[in-house]
């Protein structure tokens, strides 16, 4: 089929019967010449064709492809003119002319020429006498029925060929589509990106390996913190070059930006791409996830960078981080097992509570970044963890006098909940059993782990008050690293009395620092060591009790309308300690269960969702749609 379309466009390009198809070329107007004769043998042609030199003329001033020397009809066929100009195919035993208005050689409808083969190149006119025949050239096109006909020949063939292109491209379009479709239904692997307000990342698991155990040899990459520790997700920071361009995400992205502000201090930074540039010029994006939890988000928001200064549309940003996940998973699959983007089904987790044209947003921005339609489908986050600890072993049963976990079953919960605690907000769903199965979806900002960052700075500012502004304005890399090393501790669950933060540079500059820090009446028992500030648990725990009453009230007020027996804790926010612990302790009558790496929790049933989704899918199930996870 490829070969007919090819040959079809060779025979269209040949025959030049749209005058709009021809060639063009500028350059050969400056080359016309009229002449009483043209050269009628192979040897004459050479001799004029060397005189008139049209191959140096091309290297001198033209980009004109095949330009060639011609001796042919003059437009108005009353003349003979010498003219460098493209060569074309002449079709349909017809002399050849030269166009000044069109600026290249045509193929004369009407003039028929009984030397002319039914196809010739335009620079071997001159073997063909009848053409030169300048008086009665005229006459010969209006008068001749034959040239009629022959021009009628060609619009309906012209016709016929275009029609049947139209219907191989058709056809070759459905074949395409066929296929792709065939493999979209049978993917050989489902990646789930998930783009949360403190960390993000993906997850794959190949269709073999599902179909033996869909909640087992789920795989996640390996993102290095700190050349040390090692995560299964990365930071939600963003930085995109001045002109919008990726640059890098994750913990690169924050690196990167501190190397270059570092630079610039130093007066060392440099960048050949944007030689007029400076990193204030590059945009970073930390946290943005927050605001599209927000009940006043409607799809268009413009989101501002960290400078405060400059700001991109959502969609932008939506996009290149989408980018980035879709070109670290392809990377990852192709050296693993040789895996193709057609080889790939994608799911995307968004908000529990947007609406049709945000999750538009999120499917517009998959699009730009190459995901196909078909290829791909967004699932709430309410719903990929609900379907996961439809499968996890949560609860703790006592069968011959051993412990034993087995599956959460929502069919035997009345009523029960789901808090997914990330970074920027609570998304909570109370699910009510299946005689009443309405769902209570709320978002609460409040309750999310930012809050605690913003606490923990607050003891920062506290301490050193306007010096530690001018530190953020002149060393804004410091001071986010104070955060990524606060986010660490955070997630180590660690059961000392203290815990250690590095000290960043601009503060230690300050005199007496030291002193601030271990005289402060409002945190008492600060110390310093080797650069590093110890702070006792009692003052975490502390910045933490804000949070936790605040969860603790939002779930009394869901609990007070329906009895709930159990809440089962996702995101990341939620495998802390503290939180878990807390909540355990204050709810005796309700059962708190959190699934093993709760932080990946969403990503997990991600995955699971993109296989269940492509089974009904397959089945066009039309009593089915994406609410088939909730109970």
């Amino acid at each position: 089929m490829l070969i007919y379309i090819s040959i079809t466009i060779w025979i269209f390009n040949q025959i030049m019967f749209v005058d709009s198809f021809t060639e063009r070329c500028n350059a050969s107007l400056l080359t016309v010449k009229n002449v009483s004769e043209c050269p009628t043998d192979l040897t004459s042609y050479e001799r004029a064709a060397k005189q008139m030199n049209c191959p140096n003329l091309a290297i001198d001033f033209t980009k004109c492809k095949r330009f060639e020397y011609h001796c042919v009809l003059s437009e108005d066929l009353t003349s003979l003119v010498e003219v460098c100009a493209p060569s074309i195919g002449i079709v349909g035993h017809v002399c050849a002319k030269f166009s000044e208005s069109l600026r290249s050689i045509l193929r004369i409808h009407g003039l028929n020429c009984t030397q002319c083969p039914w196809w010739y190149n335009s620079t071997t006119a001159f073997n063909y006498s009848d053409c030169y025949a300048i008086n009665s050239s005229q006459d010969r096109i209006t008068d001749d029925p034959q040239g009629i006909l022959t021009k009628t020949l060609y619009v309906v063939v012209y016709a016929i060929l275009c029609i049947l292109l139209v219907i191989a491209w058709c056809l070759l379009w459905r074949c395409m589509e066929k296929q792709r479709m065939k493999k979209v239904s049978n993917p050989l692997v489902t990646v789930a990106i998930d783009l949360g307000s403190s960390y993000s990342g993906y997850a794959y698991q190949y269709t073999a390996d599902y179909q033996k155990e869909p909640t087992k040899n789920i795989l996640y990459p390996s993102w290095p913190e700190k050349n040390v520790i090692v995560s299964k997700k990365t930071a939600s920071c963003l930085l995109l070059n001045p002109d919008g361009s990726l640059n890098s995400f994750g913990f690169d992205a924050g690196n990167v930006n501190s190397k270059m502000l570092r630079d610039q201090k130093k007066g060392k930074f440099k960048n050949e791409t944007f030689p007029s540039k400076s990193p204030p010029d590059c945009f970073l994006f930390q946290n943005y996830k927050a605001i599209l939890c927000t009940k006043d988000f409607e799809g268009q928001t413009m989101i501002s960078d960290e400078t405060g200064k400059k700001e991109l549309p959502i969609s932008k940003i939506l996009q290149e981080s989408i980018r980035y996940f879709f070109v670290k998973a392809l990377e990852t699959l192709s050296k693993e097992r040789n895996i193709k983007r057609e080889d790939v089904y994608w799911v995307l987790t968004v908000p529990a509570i947007w609406n049709e044209s945000e999750k538009q947003i999120m499917e517009e921005a998959a699009k730009m970044v190459g995901l196909s339609h078909g290829s791909f489908t967004l699932v709430s986050a309410k719903e990929a963890a609900l379907l996961l600890t439809k499968q996890e072993s949560l609860f703790c049963k006592i069968r011959d006098g051993t412990e034993d976990f087995v599956p959460f079953n929502p069919t035997k919960m009345p009523t029960f909940m789901v808090m997914d605690l990330g970074g920027g907000a609570a998304e909570i769903t109370v699910h009510k059993g299946q005689l009443s199965p309405k769902k209570i979806v709320m978002t609460n900002e409040d309750c999310g782990g930012s809050k605690i960052n913003e606490a923990f700075l607050q003891i920062w500012k506290d301490i050193f008050g306007a010096d530690l502004n001018k530190c953020n304005e002149n060393y804004p890399d410091e001071i986010h690293e104070i955060l990524q090393n606060f986010e660490l501790v955070k997630r180590s669950n660690s059961d000392k009395n203290c815990i250690e933060i590095p000290i960043p540079e601009c503060i230690r500059e300050l005199e007496g620092y030291k002193e601030q820090i271990e005289n402060s009446e409002k945190y008492p028992g600060l110390k310093v060591v080797r650069g590093k500030v110890h702070i006792p648990i009692v003052i975490i725990r502390d910045l933490y009790s804000k949070v936790i009453n605040e969860i603790k009230r939002t779930i009394y007020s869901l609990v007070k309308e329906d009895p709930i027996s159990v809440i089962i804790l996702v995101g990341g926010f939620s495998e802390s300690n503290l939180i878990f612990e807390s909540l355990k302790g204050f709810y005796q009558d309700i059962q708190i269960l959190r699934p093993h790496e709760s932080g990946l929790s969403i990503l997990k049933g991600a995955v699971m969702y993109g296989f269940q989704h492509l089974q009904i899918s397959g089945r066009d199930s039309k009593s089915c749609s994406v609410t088939v996870c909730d109970s």
